[in-house]
């Protein structure tokens, strides 16, 4: 089962992703940059995917922003990594990073994921 990891602060859109996803894959849920590094560095090397909110606030973390965290993630980090920010200079610095897709919308991360679920059945 593919494991992934999603950076989202809103609790509502967290929930549909959970229902979405449940019994597809093994879902790591973070609500801010503190429990995303949390999680990535326990499960790092069985990460399928990472997709991380934009625009989610400092709250604890040694990461100013979710670029700051994405360029520690991206260093050892070679699978999947998505985006979801609507904010032009947000996706100019994901560019900068070499994110994989650069997600306007969080229904986008719905269909790419589903899509790699179903690809991975064939």
């Amino acid at each position: 089962m593919k494991k992934i990891l999603i950076l989202e602060d809103n609790i509502d859109v967290q929930e549909s992703f959970s229902n979405m996803f449940k019994w597809k894959v093994v879902l790591l849920q973070a609500h801010n940059l503190k429990e995303a590094e949390e999680l990535y560095e326990k499960n790092k090397d069985d990460l399928n995917l990472i997709a991380l909110d934009g625009n989610v606030p400092k709250n604890w973390s040694r990461f100013k922003d979710t670029v700051e965290l994405a360029r520690h993630i991206r260093v050892d980090y070679k699978n999947a990594l998505y985006s979801i920010s609507q904010d032009d200079e947000i996706k100019d610095e994901f560019k900068k990073i070499w994110f994989d897709w650069i997600l306007g919308m969080k229904y986008e991360l719905i269909k790419k994921v589903m899509d790699i679920i179903e690809w991975s059945k064939a």
